[in-house]
This record gives C-alpha cells, structure tokens and sequence, in this order.
C-alpha cells in the first residue's frame, strides 16, 4: 500500500507541475491509475484530502492539488510509471518524442492546447500528456536511461512515412526540423500559420507522435533529406514560400499605399471645408477616400485568396 501511495503522489506530483493538464478531472486520473496499480486510487485521495492535499475527489471533480507534494520517488516507482506509459502506445511515442525533441513537442502541443484542440480523448491518454512532457519526469537519469534503450531499438525504417511527402503540413514539418525553426526564443512558428494550414498541421503531426512515425522520422532524419523525391519536394515547398512572401509583399504595399491615398484625401478634403476654400472638391475628396475604405477589407480578401490558392497547388514530385 505504502508504494502504491507512492506511485499515486509521483504521478499527481508531475502532472500538477506539467505545462498540459488542461481539463483533466479525478476519474482521468484513476482510470490512469488503476491501469498501473491493482490498489483503489480514491481511497488513497480520500487520506490526501483528510491531510490537506487535496480539496474535492469526486470523479467529475478538476484534478487540483492544493497543497504542494514533495516526492522523492524509488527506482521501482519510476519504472513502474513507465511501464505503465508503455502500455498506452501514444503516450509511449509522446515520451520518447519528447525526450528526443523537446522544443518541437512544446511547439506542437503549446499550439494545439492554445487552440483549444482536444489532442487526447481518452481519459488514461489526457492523463500521460502532462507526465510524458515533463521536464522534471524526462531529466530523471533514471527514465533518460529506459528511453535510451528504447531508442536502441526503434524500428527506423522510413517507409511508412514516404507516401506523407507530398502533403502540404509533412512540407512545414521538414521545413521546421531542417532550419529548426520552433519555438526559438520564445516564438512559436506554428501558431502563426495560417488557421487552416494551422488545424492540417497540428492534426497531421499529433497522428504521426502518436503511431511513433515522428520519432522514426527524427531518428532517421539525414536518410529522408538524402531522397530525391524528398529533396524535389523541398525545393517546390521553398519556391511557394518564396511566391507567398513574394504575393504578401505586393498585398502589403498596396494596403499601404490605399492608406496614404486615404488620408491624404481626408486630410486635402476637410481643408477645403474651411471658409473660402474649394467646398465641392472637398465632397469629391471626401467621396474618394470613402471609397477607398471600402477598397482596404477587397485587398486582404485578394491577398487571402491568392495564397489561399499557392498553398493548395499540388507539388508534383514526377
């Protein structure tokens, strides 16, 4: 009873630290529990809330830690959690994934939740998220080593991942990992896609974490570039970045030369408006620039429209 209590305080411990327990309430947490430990995860909860630890336990209740948990953790405790990991396959590859690649996890996952994504449904999946991208679980010497001889042995063949190549967000996903453009300094590339190119992105790189295909990918990352089709398919997706910032470039400067002329007519027109001035060019010009307005939304409509288009033109790897 002694480590099950434990395991529950190292697994409550991380997730109340983890940057990704959004809405995870008590039954998430003992569905989780009980798939590792054969013990009654509410009659543990129940001593943690007499003792002060915890305020409410009901399964429909928001996990919530009231009172900080210091935990120093066995060996046994911490292999006992990763085997437990082990046994839900997505959040097996999320921890290996992370433990590879922090930063483009956090890229992906900080986008996703910031996006209100429901990146996990299961209640044991939803559970592992914040355990599997803690910092404080994967610098344990102890799991960095269990990952490590996992790694050893990871199945590199990239097979299953060639048939990806020509879809739009596998594009920006090699892109990112070969200029290691993710959340550097802060700035997270991935929410500033485009909406659309963002919900494609983030669906198509959490399926490919959760079937292991991204740690196979990372693993066998020199090998992909080294492909023809692979390299082909690189240089179309830099020339469509390039015509993008080509077109937004264009877009740009006519949204603000149609300012200028805006309040150029504005202000040439209320002058006219003093006494004895012009007061019907002052109209024209008040009626130019109004109309001008009305052009300002008609250029952001084009400039969507046409990248709206570059990015649905199909590269062609033949």
């Amino acid at each position: 009873m002694e480590k099950d209590r434990e395991l529950f305080l190292y697994m409550a411990s991380l997730i109340h630290n983890g940057t990704y327990n959004y809405g995870i309430r008590w039954k998430d947490f003992y569905a989780a529990f009980s798939g590792i430990s054969s013990s009654d995860p509410r009659a543990i909860c129940n001593d943690l809330v007499n003792e002060g630890y915890v305020e409410s336990s009901g399964d429909n209740d928001p996990f919530m830690i009231i009172s900080r948990i210091g935990i120093e953790a066995s060996d046994s405790t911490v292999e006992t959690l990763f085997l437990g990991i082990r046994k839900d396959a997505a959040s097996y590859n999320l921890a290996i994934c992370y433990s590879i690649e922090p930063s483009l996890v956090k890229s992906i996952f900080s986008a996703a939740y910031y996006g209100s994504y429901a990146v996990r449904e299961s209640p044991v999946a939803k559970t592992f998220v914040p355990i599997c991208t803690s910092d404080e679980f994967q610098k344990d010497p102890r799991v960095a080593k269990i990952v490590k001889d996992s790694i050893s042995g990871w199945n590199r063949d990239l097979s299953a991942i060639t048939p990806l190549i020509q879809k739009r967000w596998f594009s920006d996903l090699l892109f990112m990992l070969k200029n290691g453009k993710y959340g550097n300094g802060g700035f997270n590339y991935i929410e500033n896609m485009e909406t659309a190119e963002r919900d494609e992105f983030i669906g198509g790189t959490v399926s490919i974490i959760d079937n292991g295909l991204l740690v196979t990918l990372i693993l066998g990352f020199g090998k992909m570039l080294s492909r023809k089709d692979v390299e082909k398919s690189m240089d179309a997706y830099s020339n469509r970045t390039r015509k993008k910032d080509r077109v937004s470039r264009v877009y740009s400067y006519l949204s603000i030369g149609n300012d200028i002329m805006v309040g150029l007519e504005f202000l040439i027109g209320s002058f006219e408006f003093l006494p004895r001035a012009n007061e019907l060019l002052g109209v024209y010009l008040f009626i130019a620039g109004s109309s001008q307005l009305l052009i300002r939304p008609l250029i952001e409509i084009s400039k969507r429209i046409h990248i709206y288009r570059i990015n649905r033109t199909k590269i062609e790897l033949e």
